[in-house]
């Protein structure tokens, strides 16, 4: 038989109730927003500056403190100055955005440039963006930006800041009405580098095209069917990117 204990002992249960406690505030995710109308800045652009994601911190193991990563204690520095708004259907809901820009650095510090950039209109849109490259729903550049932050918010999505032609104009110092003009004679675009770089992109791509199909399988056999259709929207953004060559790769070889 069990024994039965004694009445007069604290229960071991009762203290390990007592000896937790909650610290901090809950984390909420926040619904994702899409639309081309500028917000002010919002709980999108405020969970952003919290940068709550793994791949935006290092920690220092002397002090067991953490830093952000990359550029971002620059870009947070400031304030933001609208909301984060994503083009329609490009992501499933608020949990799948934050999932998504988790993924790699470059996406958080692109969602950080669009919430603090300057919007680019008409004739002064990047090229990508006229072709609705990319997830936000306007082309917006970080004024003063350097290396990669020259580039728009939607071109440092997932690392392609070099396919931006805003990034490309601020390499050779020239406008867009002077990149109309056309190439100088026997003057090559860009370096050899730089398109061996872009085909390794592009190989990325095809690469990460074929994880997606292989995880949507996945997920439609689970009847995960919400999760299924969430990928195949992140899917056919990958194959827009590789179906349409742009960029580098063209530049060289119509150079």
């Amino acid at each position: 038989m069990p024994e039965t204990p004694d009445p007069v002992q604290d229960n071991p249960r009762d203290f390990h109730q007592l000896s937790v406690r909650n610290i901090g505030e809950p984390l909420v995710i926040p619904e994702a927003h899409a639309g081309e109308m500028d917000r002010p800045p919002a709980e999108w652009a405020h969970f952003i500056w919290l940068a709550p994601f793994r791949v935006a911190r290092q920690t220092r193991q002397t002090r067991q403190t953490q830093h952000l990563k990359g550029k971002l204690h620059e870009l947070l520095k400031n304030e933001p100055v609208r909301e984060l708004t994503c083009r329609k259907r490009y992501f499933a809901s608020g949990r799948r955005q934050d999932e998504i820009i988790g993924n790699s650095l470059a996406n958080v510090e692109s969602a950080a440039v669009f919430c603090q950039g300057v919007v680019q209109l008409d004739e002064k849109q990047c090229d990508s963006c006229l072709k609705a490259f990319g997830p936000w729903a306007k082309c917006v550049q970080l004024e003063g930006g350097e290396g990669h932050l020259a580039a728009c918010a939607n071109c440092i999505w997932n690392g392609k800041h070099e396919r931006c032609s805003l990034w490309r104009n601020a390499q050779t110092g020239s406008t867009p009405e002077r990149q109309n003009q056309g190439h100088q004679r026997n003057k090559p675009s860009i370096s050899k580098k730089m398109a061996s770089d872009a085909w390794a992109e592009a190989k990325r791509i095809l690469s990460r095209v074929k994880g997606l199909s292989a995880k949507i399988v996945q997920a439609l056999e689970n009847e995960q069917f919400e999760r299924a259709s969430a990928l195949l929207e992140e899917q056919k953004q990958w194959i827009e990117d590789f179906k349409r060559p742009e960029g580098i790769l063209d530049l060289f070889f119509h150079a």
